[in-house]
């Protein structure tokens, strides 16, 4: 009932893939600018290791489990000045010491439960150019949460709540309140209705913050504040067998919403107040580029609404079994008392089409088990802010999306091969220049189990 786990891990990570060119591309330009240049990955290198220790327990009434850990980074990379080939290479380092305690009381009513977190962290690397970053910097958070799953026959649920805190440089601290509750009634003949609302406040990572990025397109909102996020969602469902519909509808209201200054609408300038055609000197950005600060700095925006529904079915035969998931959006709107009117966030794709086919099969009295999914999730066409790395974005339309995923399980008495590739199709996420894609993943391994 006691398990004491002593770690390493070392990560070490580089790529060469270096200013591909286009076949429309610009001499002597090295950036990317044609429609096959999907590519346009940096020089960069990035290297973790990770010590620490976990203690857990185990006993009829409680269960609980403690951790404490250190974390270094390195990371260096290529930042070009504009055009040819010149340019420098940022460094960037950092340590984070984390301590975690988590405890559930699974003897008593509602198995109430208790995790507490705080981390530490310090960076070192080149000055952003601004009077809220220099050469280093550090912060901590510290965060705590309670939660309970009540069960009272036919109706079940769980309510969580939870306070964080979040300090950043220049004396900048913020208290992140969230809370949550799930209601669930099963009825009879397979039926079932499900309701939840969630309230979350977020703070921005350090890179978002402070960390200036050009290679990959991101750039630093130092005076970005915390968000936070209300969902309210409803579902009805009905299963028989190993056949099961679904449907449901869900509302996501961001407070404080992060944005680009200018969203990646071909309409959003003519809704922007007269102070925000300063910066542009009097044009208008749906008939030309827009400097990188507004396309692709963010800012608080004083609420984004998405509203959408979604239907589900599930479908066993055999060793195979099928699940579809499809979401609509019905609205995506952004409101600000700098806008002129109410926009739609068209970075928000309107459909999202996902699924899952998987294939079980034990052979040989159970002592092989085989185990295959394929996974997917296609995008419909929205917007984006697309750089030159120049300077300048430009609004491009993205098409269409498939991201594939691919996993094997293989158990043989108390080994696990497996095998698993992430964004199969990951080159035509887009083909638009400067928008990256998320990059191809190949896993494999053996876990290996003591008992069987």
């Amino acid at each position: 009932n006691r398990v004491l786990e002593v770690f390493l891990d070392q990560t070490r990570n580089a790529t060469s893939l270096t200013f591909p060119r286009g076949k429309d591309q610009v001499n002597p330009s090295a950036i990317p600018t044609g429609p096959d240049s999907m590519q346009a990955l940096m020089p960069a290198r990035f290297s973790a290791f990770g010590q620490g220790a976990i203690y857990g327990e185990t006993h009829a009434a409680w269960t609980g489990q403690f951790e404490l850990a250190h974390d270094q980074a390195d990371l260096s990379e290529f930042v070009p000045s504009g055009t040819g080939k010149a340019g420098s290479t940022q460094k960037l380092s950092g340590d984070m010491v984390r301590a975690r305690a988590a405890m559930r009381a699974t003897g008593y009513f509602a198995q109430p439960a208790l995790r507490l977190e705080t981390r530490s962290e310090y960076w070192s690397g080149n000055p952003l150019g601004t009077d809220k970053a220099g050469k280093q910097g550090w912060g901590d958070a510290e965060d705590a949460e309670l939660e309970a799953s009540p069960e009272l026959g036919m109706l079940s649920g769980r309510a969580q709540a939870g306070m964080g805190r979040a300090s950043r440089m220049a004396d900048q601290v913020y208290w992140l309140p969230r809370f949550g509750a799930l209601a669930r009634l099963d009825l009879p003949l397979g039926f079932a209705a499900e309701a939840s609302l969630s309230s979350r406040a977020e703070d921005p990572s350090w890179e978002t913050l402070y960390r200036g990025n050009p290679a990959r397109f991101r750039f630093a909102s130092p005076d970005v504040k915390p968000r936070t996020d209300r969902t309210a969602r409803a579902s009805a469902s009905w299963a028989w067998s190993r056949f099961s519909l679904e449907a449901g509808f869900d509302r996501m209201d961001g407070q404080d919403a992060w944005l680009p200054r200018v969203l990646p609408n071909p309409g959003a300038c003519a809704a922007l107040a007269d102070s925000e055609y300063i910066p542009l000197q009097g044009r208008h950005c749906a008939d030309s580029s827009l400097t990188d600060t507004l396309a692709l700095g963010l800012r608080n925006y004083s609420s984004e609404i998405i509203d959408a529904w979604h239907l589900g079915v599930g479908l066993g035969l055999g060793n195979w079994t099928l699940g579809l998931r499809n979401r609509f959006v019905l609205s995506r709107t952004v409101d600000d008392p700098d806008l002129k009117a109410t926009l739609e966030d068209l970075s928000v794709p309107e459909r999202v089409f996902q699924g899952r086919l998987r294939w079980k099969r034990n052979l040989l009295d159970d002592r092989l088990k085989l185990d295959f999914a394929w996974d997917w999730e296609w995008f419909s066409t929205r917007y984006a802010w697309s750089p030159d790395l120049a300077g300048s974005s430009r609004v491009v339309k993205l098409d269409e999306y498939l991201d594939l995923d691919f996993e094997a399980n293989m158990l043989i008495k108390t080994f696990t091969l497996y095998f698993k590739v992430r964004n199969f199709n990951h080159d035509r996420y887009a083909t638009e220049p400067g928008v990256h894609p998320p990059g191809l993943n190949f896993r494999f391994g053996v876990d290996w189990m003591l008992t069987n």
